[in-house]
């Protein structure tokens, strides 16, 4: 009697545990992308050398996410915000010769987008402009925000363009004028990969719950 009794709870308690993890797994589905970043797919350098992500002609300078720098972008869907935090590293073209080209300091980025539309898989867009943010270093702020006007201020998405056909990769192009109507390109440009995220609590919840029962199936296929 008291060995039935124990069974039962111990089926009762991993049924318990596998229905709060599919709970939890639902309410938290996978709703947020996160991925890391490369430099622009459109040849990863300008005419003078320089190799970028983030090009700022209204301040002279461009940023790489390579050779050093760790930027990610991450977006939620669900509440269609999206992020890109981390550091940047300036790029300053060649040296004298042409022979070698140079780098500068690592700059920490942080530039915040809402209101953008969902297209599955981790791609959005945004057609609202609510975008702004700033690249800093020590006391130096300089200032991204969102083009004037225009009907698409930020993508993220395969385009078929820019990359490789068949490429797992994602294109990302955003406008971030720091001030309205300016000339010359003041943009985003860059590759993303989504990358690989660690399993939930709710999965490990899961997983515990199947053991469980796997467990108590053994152990009755041996007392039978």
């Amino acid at each position: 009697m008291t060995s039935n009794l124990t069974q039962k709870l111990r089926v009762g308690a991993a049924a318990a545990i596998m229905s709060m993890a599919l709970c939890a797994a639902s309410a938290a589905s996978a709703a947020v992308y996160n991925f890391s970043l490369g430099d622009n797919p459109d040849g990863t350098e300008t005419s003078k050398g320089y190799d970028y992500g983030l090009r700022l002609d209204y301040y002279g300078k461009f940023f790489s996410f390579d050779n050093g720098s760790d930027a990610t972008l991450s977006y939620d869907s669900t509440n269609g915000v999206a992020s890109i935090t981390g550091t940047m590293r300036e790029s300053l073209g060649y040296n004298a010769d042409k022979t070698e080209r140079l780098y500068g300091d690592l700059w920490t980025v942080s530039y915040v987008m809402t209101g953008l539309t969902d297209l599955g898989g981790g791609a959005f867009e945004d057609t609202v402009g609510n975008g702004s943010g700033t690249i800093t270093l020590g006391d130096m702020s300089l200032s991204l925000g969102a083009k004037s006007d225009g009907s698409t201020y930020f993508t993220l998405d395969d385009d078929g363009y820019r990359l490789p056909k068949g490429s797992d990769l994602f294109s990302g192009r955003g406008w971030v004028d720091p001030k309205p109507g300016l000339r010359g390109a003041n943009d985003f440009l860059f590759t993303a990969e989504i990358a690989i995220m660690p399993v939930p609590a709710a999965g490990w919840l899961l997983i515990a719950g199947l053991g469980g029962l796997g467990a108590l199936r053994r152990r009755q296929r041996k007392t039978a």
